[in-house]
């Protein structure tokens, strides 16, 4: 008896002592105030269960390792970098605010001249990709979640392969959550340069495990560049009819804007393999572009670019004087996000978000649904699509403003992925999403007020319930 006391009283006043310590930890790290109440509670009313969750998910050790590779070169690089906005463009003032809000956020200027290509669903991005890879000379530089060792994946592996066997400079960059095929092991037997960004195991890094590259960016020569949302597997192609079946939007990228991009692609590798690189520069063709869309690179994670896509994000929603239009296969937003979208609508603004009927994650159809009540009845106006599930993302503003890139609208993208997203400058591109936004939405199905009245207490419950881990989904 006195010997099972002197166990409980030993457990009792470790458990006692290690959430005294988790506890100032939270305290002293933590930015968001629910966030900081929400772990305090786990890690006091959970004895050691709860200190091991915020070990696991909790702590953001990333932003100190990021910061002793990163900040010094980016600090010195921007330093002195002055707010100058020289756009030959017609905007509006409310416009111009929001270029000076962007450059002070991300230190990067708009630049002229490029030409961008949306591409609809594998079947059109992944030919454009594979000739670009096909056509290269000096170097490829690739970054994506998931790359996967089915069809798709294999015809990207020997264009990869036969690029490297050209003497071309070829490195492959893998999230290591979305490399669970071990792909990188194929590529390393082509010779092929390859680096995990952040990779985990039981006995190591498992810190990192809540925390994903989720860019995908493909840059060939200096010249032309990709990025979207489609990651490399057979559920894109859909003339293929896969099961799993996948629409999505990717964009092929060509003019100086490729240089931005470069840094982005320069600085994971340089965080993933310890070593740096310098990818090709853009070089002028001798012809005219036939468009002239103005663009900026905006890089996301949780370092020292933490916080960048909300800002601007909420920079676009403030400004929006007559529509934003939302195309997002994960439309779970913080409550910050969520009141600014709910305040334009209230203004007047046209506020209307297409997301997937059928999601590919269930337990992110309950949590979405959770918020669609005080959205629908503050004026947003939320569409379903029809099969087959879209991942697409798409931001559009007033008709002139646009953001592509790979972020969703949750917690996640915004929080504690790496993204890269382009903002773009330009009327006719923007119309041409416009009209990507239209055939969408055609046959879509708009929720209303009315029918989720009849959502029974039980699936309320369930949904809200779920929404109490969007931080984490």
């Amino acid at each position: 008896m006195i010997n099972n006391m002197s166990i409980y009283s030993i457990l009792g006043i470790t458990h006692f002592v290690l959430a005294f310590l988790v506890s100032i930890h939270i305290i002293m790290t933590k930015k968001q105030d629910n966030a900081a109440i929400g772990w305090l509670g786990i890690v006091i009313l959970s004895p050691f269960l709860g200190s091991l969750a915020y070990f696991f998910f909790g702590i953001n050790r990333i932003q100190r390792k990021a910061s002793d590779l990163r900040e010094t070169r980016v600090t010195a690089a921007f330093a002195k970098a002055p707010i100058k906005i020289e756009l030959p463009l017609k905007i509006t003032s409310i416009m111009q605010e929001l270029l000076i809000l962007g450059y002070k956020i991300t230190h990067q200027e708009f630049i002229p001249h490029t030409q961008i290509t949306p591409l609809l669903n594998g079947d059109n991005a992944y030919p454009e990709m594979l000739k670009a890879i096909h056509n290269s000379q000096q170097s490829v530089a690739f970054s994506t979640y998931i790359f996967s060792k089915d069809a798709a994946g294999l015809a990207f592996l020997q264009a990869l392969s036969a690029a490297q066997n050209r003497g071309v400079q070829v490195r492959v960059l893998i999230d290591d959550m979305g490399n669970r095929q071990n792909i990188d092991r194929n590529l390393k037997k082509k010779g092929i340069k390859t680096a995990r960004f952040l990779p985990t195991s039981i006995f190591k890094n498992m810190s990192f495990l809540n925390l994903r590259n989720h860019r995908k960016i493909l840059l060939v020569d200096g010249q032309t560049g990709f990025i979207g949302g489609i990651n490399i597997r057979q559920d894109n192609l859909l003339k293929n009819t896969p099961p799993k079946a996948t629409q999505d939007i990717h964009f092929k990228i060509t003019g100086p804007i490729i240089n931005q991009i470069n840094h982005v692609f320069e600085e994971d590798w340089w965080f993933a393999s310890n070593k740096k690189i310098s990818l090709p520069k853009w070089k002028a063709a001798s012809k005219k572009p036939r468009t002239n869309i103005y663009t900026r690179v905006i890089s996301d994670g949780p370092d020292i670019d933490i916080n960048k896509l909300q800002w601007i994000v909420l920079g676009a929603i403030n400004q929006a004087k007559k529509n934003i239009k939302i195309i997002t296969p994960y439309f779970l937003p913080n409550d910050i996000i969520c009141n600014a979208l709910q305040a334009a609508a209230l203004r007047g603004v046209l506020v209307e978000v297409l997301i997937p009927q059928k999601n590919n994650i269930f337990y992110m159809s309950w949590a979405m649904q959770a918020n669609f009540h005080k959205l629908v009845a503050h004026g947003l106006k939320i569409y379903k699509t029809q099969p087959p599930f879209d991942h697409s993302k798409i931001f559009l503003v007033d008709n002139i403003w646009s953001l592509i890139g790979s972020p969703n609208w949750d917690e996640r993208s915004f929080r504690l992925n790496f993204e890269i997203s382009l903002e773009c400058l330009s009327q006719n591109f923007n119309a041409k999403l416009q009209k990507i936004f239209q055939q969408k939405k055609a046959n879509a199905h708009l929720v209303s007020t009315a029918e989720l009245a009849k959502l029974s207490p039980l699936i309320k419950l369930r949904n809200n319930f779920t929404k109490l881990f969007s931080p984490y989904l």
